[in-house]
């Protein structure tokens, strides 16, 4: 097979490949979530063909301010043909030119050398890491007795209800500088089960959604380390446990941890998996991203 490699926007007859391509590099995305992102009016999904046949797939968006490239995969039997680099440098020309994108990120397996390679040569930078961490297949997680922090505040995790959806955007505001409504909306049609919200002093200072049927925590964020960690144990109560409970179950992904958040996961058997760190890169087009702050975990499971 030869010719040159043709990028043109996904449609909805594409995804059984899109899907296939992307359990052949070794992920399991929902095909709910590829759904949703082709559906999203802020969103564009990408495929490369050769030849007439769909040999890769993209999908990147803007959430002003910021860019993101999402799952970007190349099917393993063509790969090193050239489709991963016209895919990159369509998501690159996209960014671009939409003049609501200051700085565009994406993450990728810190063991994909290649991907990485193809990203700097866009002029994407190593910015930090986002590391995967889980409790083991069937084990519970150990949730603290009490509250083990050491300063004075009185914090109270709750379900998160209808009621609170008023204020979440505003409150991730705060956090991410407003660019993950939509991503809030495709968690929060995950429904309410699990999801918690965190008062501290009676004020609504972080949030946590998930995933409820393999216990994948999505968009959260805290101010302080006790903070995360006593929204963290609300939500591990709400998370199925034992025999049947789904592999790496209360997985999340903590964006550049240090020791202290990785040691206090640790004793709540909630461990990191070497092989499943992302490096994070970003590259900016117009203005620096403003710099986020608190413990927070990262929405996007997706690698490029």
């Amino acid at each position: 097979m030869s010719g040159a490699i043709v990028v043109r926007p996904m449609a909805a007859d594409d995804l059984p490949m899109i899907l296939a391509i992307d359990r052949a590099v070794g992920w399991a995305h929902a095909e709910a979530r590829f759904r949703f992102l082709l559906d999203d009016t802020e969103t564009r999904g990408l495929v490369a063909e050769l030849a007439g046949d769909l040999v890769g797939f993209a999908f990147v968006g803007v959430r002003e301010p910021v860019g993101w490239l999402g799952a970007l995969a190349v099917d393993p039997a063509h790969q090193g043909r050239g489709a991963g680099w016209a895919l990159c440098r369509a998501a690159d020309d996209y960014f671009r030119t939409e003049e609501r994108c200051d700085a565009a990120i994406l993450e990728v397996r810190v063991g994909n050398r290649r991907a990485i390679d193809l990203y700097e040569r866009l002029g994407f930078v190593a910015t930090g890491v986002a590391d995967l961490c889980g409790t083991p297949r069937g084990e519970a997680p150990i949730i603290p007795a009490s509250d083990q922090s050491t300063d004075d505040a009185v914090r109270v995790v709750a379900p998160l209800t209808e009621d609170d959806l008023a204020f979440l955007p505003a409150l991730d505001d705060s956090y991410y500088g407003g660019w993950r409504d939509r991503d809030l909306l495709y968690w929060l049609s995950e429904g309410f089960d699990a999801a918690r919200l965190l008062r501290v002093d009676g004020q609504p200072a972080g949030y946590c959604l998930v995933e409820a049927a393999t216990g994948r925590l999505g968009p959260a964020a805290a101010p302080t380390l006790s903070d995360f960690l006593a929204l963290l144990d609300g939500v591990l109560r709400a998370l199925p446990s034992g025999e049947g409970a789904p592999p790496h179950a209360a997985h999340l992904r903590i964006v550049n941890p240090n020791e202290a958040i990785l040691a206090a996961l640790a004793a709540r058997n909630v461990r990191h998996v070497p092989a499943l760190r992302n490096v994070r890169m970003e590259k900016v087009y117009r203005r620096p991203l403003r710099q986020m702050t608190g413990p927070y975990v990262s929405a996007r499971s997706e690698k490029g």
